[in-house]
């Protein structure tokens, strides 16, 4: 196996930086109030500038990682499995750290953004951008954080099949997309999202509220 470590290294960096690293204090609160469960609304979502980034990073990481950092020895025997196993353990370690986090208590945080960057990585732009785009369907459908992350894998295994995608990367972006549901289904918890405040527009309507009874 042949590693090129400046990409390795690169590419680990991108991708095992917690998410939450870039958050602000008052955004972590917010997020561990909505534990046991919030309307997600993906408008409110993409209006946070962190959660862009959360997409770029694991974009160039993910390329790093799968077209820059290791290659396969052509005389070991087998060498491809052991190529995407050392991949598939970057990104699975990738995954549960943005997932898995502390903040007072344990929260899973739901890497949306971050997950479609590396699925365009690893599926290719025409199945990839499918897979968003069926995502974001679900959003109009559902507030489900959960949903999306089914309809993706479904979408990814049957047109990538459909679309004779090789088996083995296939395979590896329909786990990285399960990995945060088995993750918070093994704790009977919820997941959350980084979604811009409307608190100061509930204030108002109280307030609104409050003038028109007196």
């Amino acid at each position: 196996m042949e590693i090129i470590w400046i990409y390795l290294i690169i590419s680990i960096l991108l991708l095992w930086i917690p998410a939450p690293f870039f958050y602000p204090e008052s955004a972590k609160e917010r997020m561990i109030s909505n534990v046991y469960g919030f309307d997600f609304t993906l408008l409110n979502y993409m209006g946070c500038w962190q959660n862009w980034l959360d997409g770029i990073r694991a974009f160039a990481g993910a390329y790093c990682l799968i077209n820059l950092a290791i290659f396969p020895d052509p005389d070991v025997e087998h060498a491809d499995y052991l190529v995407m196993g050392t991949k598939a353990a970057i990104l699975g370690i990738a995954i549960v750290l943005q997932t898995v986090h502390w903040h007072r208590i344990f929260f899973f945080h739901a890497p949306v953004v971050f997950i479609w960057g590396v699925t365009v990585v690893l599926s290719g732009w025409l199945l990839g951008v499918y897979a968003i785009v069926a995502a974001i369907c679900a959003s109009v459908m559902s507030n489900s954080l959960e949903l999306k992350f089914w309809i993706t894998a479904g979408v990814l295994a049957i047109f990538g099949y459909m679309l004779g995608h090789s088996l083995l990367p296939l395979a590896l972006n329909v786990a990285v997309v399960i990995v945060p549901l088995a993750l918070v289904y093994s704790f009977n918890n919820h997941l959350v999202a980084l979604t811009i405040s409307t608190e100061p527009e509930e204030e108002e309507e109280e307030a609104d509220e409050g003038e028109r009874d007196e």
